[in-house]
């Protein structure tokens, strides 16, 4: 995958911890913490997201009914 290099303000104290981090050498230098956090954090979102629309198919408990009308059409289209 490309990088890409971009300008970060980030706190002082949590730069310190990050560099802590790369100290302890469990990431290579500070733009492999950063990219991992960021990953980590869009990995976070995207399960809250799935839960959250989980949580509304159970909630309105249309969960059979809506899979059991869109199965015909998904096979469809692949």
């Amino acid at each position: 995958m490309a990088s890409k290099s971009i300008n970060v303000t980030i706190d002082e104290e949590l730069l310190a911890l990050s560099d802590s981090l790369v100290v302890e050498g469990k990431y290579a230098n500070r733009s492999q913490f950063v990219q991992a956090s960021i990953q980590a954090m869009l990995l976070k979102l995207d399960a809250e997201h799935i839960a959250e629309q989980a949580k509304l198919l159970k909630k309105n408990n249309d969960t059979e009914e809506w899979f059991e009308g869109e199965l015909g059409s998904w096979q469809e289209e692949y």
